[in-house]
């Protein structure tokens, strides 16, 4: 039931006033949150969730295939060098323990997963916190007295982030952590820190944010400041951690299991690089990560077809055998280039809205580099934004997220923007996810 202009805009500015009491911020700037929710009947939300978890389960194949096979390695070319480093402790699989699966309901109802986000995505804290602040002030706007809602795990449980960590050090070393560290990279990537620190104290652990470069491996412990780190979870960019000489000691630390890394490099680095769709829809990979009839199924339904931009012969997403660089620039209305390893929309081109002489010099220049994919373009669904405190309001365009802990569905995240790269650092803005529960009585 959605709210009148008036009441939206006076909802937004209490939800605005909420989230800034809290603390909740986008990089030291107000968070934008909209009033308005993205409102799912409970059948689609169990539907979406049980996609994503399925997915999750295919993915963490990827891990096998990259450890026992040569060609799976070359697929991730960035990482060659750094193979060593990608290890992972038996007790830790699901090897991606915390992450976020970026996705849309394209035109038949159908989810569709562009994105995996197994490194350190954003939301983590955040989300259920706006969740809940968004129940307490705009819920009676929108939400029927009649209807039933249900919570998300991210909203009701308020320590399942951290929670999930400490359950990792405890299976991988069998004992209570002490001393947890949020480690960092040049000051990088911040936004949940300061809520991450917060989190691991009220649990009595000592927290501490750090540098990279900062840590020592010594005679099998991971140091800082003269104390052993027990357990550290990141918030960096992979591609450059692995290669700054300065952490080296805090990688080999990670890789040998001597402290509880989340999560695990391998989750960082290889199923966070957006070529592992790819690997999972590029049939030349069939023999080295064989999936069965059901797995193949999940992933030509819900994932779309995307490839590592490279000179070469592939199947193009209607299965015939095509140059891949040919068809990339005469396909540009249905394809979107993406960077490999950048995140928050940086570097992604949406072909539908590029002139084609600038496609064709991005598809050149990626090329050479190795640093790209292109993939089938998922039209993302609008919805009308009542203009309010924190929007001019319209039509936006917007996806659906899925965070996973530990392989299992704990909330929804959906991000709007009048932009087609949704991500709230460009035009973007969040709303709040409502399961609405089936009663029958329809």
């Amino acid at each position: 039931m959605p709210a009148d202009e008036g009441a939206a805009s006076n909802a937004g500015i209490r939800l605005a006033k909420r989230l800034f009491e809290a603390g909740v911020h986008f990089e030291g700037r107000a968070y934008p949150a909209s009033p308005e929710p993205l409102i799912l009947d409970e059948e689609d939300a169990a539907r979406i969730s049980s996609t994503a978890e399925a997915l999750h389960q295919i993915i963490d194949r990827v891990v096998d295939a990259y450890l026992n096979n040569a060609k799976v390695r070359s697929h991730f070319p960035h990482y060659l060098p750094y193979a060593h480093l990608m290890t992972l402790s038996p007790q830790l699989r699901p090897a991606a323990r915390i992450c976020r699966f970026d996705g849309a309901t394209d035109h038949d109802g159908t989810y569709r997963i562009m994105e995996t986000n197994t490194a350190c995505p954003g939301g983590v804290i955040q989300n259920g916190i706006t969740a809940r602040l968004w129940r307490e002030e705009c819920g009676p706007s929108w939400c029927d007295a009649t209807d039933q809602w249900i919570p998300q795990v991210l909203e009701t449980d308020r320590y399942a982030f951290t929670q999930e960590l400490i359950q990792c050090h405890v299976a991988q070393s069998g004992r209570e952590p002490g001393f947890a560290v949020v480690v960092n990279l040049n000051g990088r990537f911040t936004n949940e820190v300061d809520w991450m620190l917060t989190q691991f104290r009220e649990h009595g652990l000592r927290a501490e944010r750090v540098e990279a470069a900062d840590l020592r491996y010594r005679k099998g412990r991971l140091i800082w400041r003269g104390s052993t780190v027990d357990l550290a979870y990141n918030k960096l960019d992979q591609l450059d951690l692995v290669r700054d000489e300065a952490a080296h000691g805090y990688l080999q630390a990670a890789a040998d299991g001597a402290v509880c890394c989340l999560n695990p490099l391998i989750s960082q680095c290889i199923l966070e690089d957006k070529a592992v769709l790819a690997l999972l829809t590029d049939e030349r990979f069939a023999d080295s990560l064989p999936l069965n009839p059901g797995e193949r199924a999940i992933v030509e339904r819900h994932v779309p077809w995307t490839r590592a931009l490279e000179e070469c012969e592939t199947t193009g997403p209607d299965g015939a055998v095509l140059p891949l660089m040919d068809f990339a620039v005469k396909a540009r209305s249905r394809l979107v280039l993406k960077p490999r390893h950048l995140t928050r929309g940086e570097g992604v081109a949406v072909g539908r809205w590029t002139d084609s002489r600038t496609w064709q010099s991005l598809l050149s220049q990626a090329a050479r580099t190795q640093d790209y994919v292109v993939q089938d373009y998922v039209p993302l669904p609008t919805c009308r934004i009542a203009a309010s405190g924190t929007t001019d309001g319209g039509d936006m365009m917007h996806g659906l997220d899925v965070y996973l802990f530990g392989g299992k569905a704990v909330g929804f995240q959906c991000r709007a923007s009048y932009d087609p790269v949704t991500n709230i650092g460009r035009r973007g803005m969040l709303l709040p996810v409502a399961i609405r529960r089936f009663t029958g009585s329809e």
